[in-house]
């Protein structure tokens, strides 16, 4: 059985998710596109209502026999996440 882990981050709507998606539903309901920076903003997905899910790479899995840790390095974090999440599916 494999396991695989995915780590993110989540930055908390602020004035500038909320002007953003505000953007996005407006370009929606107009059946057109939103500008490339709103498209990137909200990862080419929807806007989630918990925030941007920001993709952490600066993890590594330090192993022992029957556990696994996970050490994230804080000070590579952008300020603005406020959570960390750790997904580990089997």
């Amino acid at each position: 059985m494999s396991t695989n882990v995915h780590v993110y981050g989540i930055k908390p709507p602020d004035d500038k998710w909320k002007k953003m998606k505000t953007i996005y539903y407006a370009c929606r309901d107009a059946k057109i596109s939103p500008p490339k920076e709103v498209s990137e903003y909200f990862e080419y997905n929807d806007p989630n209502e918990n925030g941007v899910h920001v993709e952490l790479k600066n993890y590594m899995n330090i192993g022992e026999e029957g556990s696994d840790k996970y050490y994230v390095e804080l000070n590579l974090v952008p300020k603005d996440v406020k959570f960390i999440v750790f997904s580990i599916s089997y």
